[in-house]
């Protein structure tokens, strides 16, 4: 079941991870434009968790300076694995009210609040979209080799002399 939203959400994140499309089974309408999104009846903004953090892979000096707290609702996704005690600390620090974290690890002492988190490993989704199954028992094998990893062998001897 697909469920769509009425009203165009702010995602500013289309040049790392987009987060609106992380968000599986939802269809969004989205928007770079903060001001649209904040007029809607009911604002929604898709961001990484510590987009705005400078000593964490998921900043965006582009986006830092946002208030994500002037939104109804925020869809986090972590998109790294960070501990809930950081994240919860992150969110209260930027005055987030309302949210709906997707988490992308878990710890031996995690446990997600089922009011407002998911587990969803992120390295899973994207394994899965990027590496499709190829059948190589194939007459017409798509690739002559896998890799050129290993010990010396004269087949890789001749692709390295015939790439030089």
């Amino acid at each position: 079941m697909l469920i769509k939203f009425r009203y165009p959400i702010y995602n500013p994140c289309v040049n790392s991870v987009d987060v609106a499309t992380d968000w599986n089974g939802m269809a969004f309408d989205t928007t770079q434009d903060i001001d649209v999104a904040l007029a809607q009846p009911f604002s929604i903004a898709a961001m990484r968790v510590f987009y705005n953090e400078p000593h964490v892979f998921s900043y965006d000096p582009e986006i830092a300076q946002v208030d994500v707290s002037q939104f109804d609702l925020v869809l986090l996704s972590d998109v790294e694995y960070a501990q809930q005690w950081e994240i919860k600390a992150w969110i209260n620090k930027n005055n987030i009210k309302n949210y709906v974290l997707a988490l992308g690890g878990r710890g031996e002492h995690d446990t997600p609040d089922p009011k407002n988190m998911l587990y969803r490993p992120y390295w899973i989704k994207k394994y899965l979209e990027k590496n499709q199954f190829v059948d190589t028992r194939a007459d017409h094998k798509p690739y002559m080799f896998d890799c050129m990893l290993g010990a010396r062998r004269p087949h890789r001897d001749y692709v390295m002399l015939a790439m030089t």
